[in-house]
């Protein structure tokens, strides 16, 4: 089912009309920086008990991502041990890809995930990042229209790691990435983090509709991997914890990368 047949599912309950009023006065339903961190724990704590946080993660396993095979794993399932920890509802979506994009698992309670290993992350082929991330998207958009109000998530974040530019996928292209992801941001506040090797991440992140203080290059290398999934790790506990995005997350990332960068 294409996003196009779904676009009729928009949520016209009184959250999503008081959401819409907000940006059309100039206002937002987004927290600030400054209203995340005053927030008080008991405050924190309520948000976490109540929302129902979908995770979706987009992850790069093409041939170039081989001598990282080993690190991606143990990073992801280090972030995938903090996050089992945490309170609340969370359902994970994992999406790996090269040249294709398959599901390895979609919305399952996180402490039902197993952990990656070299048989379910398996390296090889090209880098289709757009069908990846329009596959992803469009079924999510599914579950979100036509879910029964108590199944569908109050907030949903994806994390996108790639290590390479976009170079073979059939199904999308870069304006239809760049006009779903706007939608979904502007709409229905969708978060989307976005860490990339080899490529200017930030710039490729604005250039999807993405922002791009949610995105940080990195290096790729066990230390850079390993910094990369401590860092996902704090962005998607934040976010599940007060539904706010917090860039600063990503600053571990940036400083490892830059400063590494400049000894070279």
């Amino acid at each position: 089912m294409k996003y196009s047949d779904w676009k009729h599912y928009r949520r016209e309950d009184e959250q999503n009309e008081e959401r819409i009023a907000r940006k059309q006065a100039g206002g937002s339903s987004r927290k600030t920086g400054k209203a995340g961190k005053e927030e008080s724990a008991d405050a924190r704590r309520s948000h976490q008990n109540n929302q129902i946080t979908d995770l979706v993660f987009v992850l790069d396993r093409s041939g170039s991502m081989l001598p990282l095979q080993d690190d991606t794993i143990g990073g992801f399932n280090s972030m995938l041990a903090k996050q089992k920890n945490l309170e609340g509802q969370c359902r994970v979506t994992t999406v790996l890809f090269d040249h294709k994009a398959e599901f390895l698992y979609n919305r399952k309670p996180i402490r039902e995930v197993k952990k990656l290993n070299r048989e379910t992350f398996t390296i090889g082929g090209m880098t289709s990042l757009y069908d990846a991330i329009g596959m992803a998207i469009e079924r999510k958009v599914f579950e979100q229209r036509s879910a029964p109000r108590n199944e569908q998530a109050d907030q949903v974040m994806f994390v996108i790691i790639t290590d390479g530019y976009e170079n073979s996928s059939q199904l999308f292209n870069h304006q239809r990435i760049r006009s779903l992801i706007e939608y979904e941001r502007k709409v229905y506040d969708w978060e989307f983090v976005f860490l990339g090797a080899n490529i200017d991440a930030e710039t490729t992140a604005e250039s999807l509709g993405m922002d791009r203080s949610m995105a940080a290059s990195y290096t790729p290398d066990a230390v850079g991997t390993q910094v990369n999934y401590d860092a996902v790790s704090v962005a998607v506990s934040g976010f599940r914890q007060t539904g706010f995005a917090n860039p600063c997350s990503l600053d571990a990332v940036r400083h490892d990368h830059h400063s590494r960068k400049n000894r070279s």
